[in-house]
């Protein structure tokens, strides 16, 4: 679920929550927070990035928080 969206000019940041359910056993296993940084280019996205860290994401796409 995406939780938060910040257009940062040619990149957007999102901070996404995942909640984690073993496929087999059903067990739930929490949430997973993590934040993107998709580059757009023409109408489409050319580069996704993955960050633990929402503030390393942020730098990444040229913002500070």
């Amino acid at each position: 679920m995406i939780e938060d969206l910040i257009d940062a000019g040619d990149s957007v940041v999102l901070r996404v929550r995942a909640r984690i359910t073993g496929e087999q056993s059903g067990l739930e296993g929490g949430d997973m927070h993590y934040s993107s940084v998709v580059t757009v280019r023409k109408g489409k996205a050319v580069l996704i990035e993955f960050f633990w860290d929402p503030q390393e994401a942020l730098e990444a796409a040229g913002l500070r928080e």
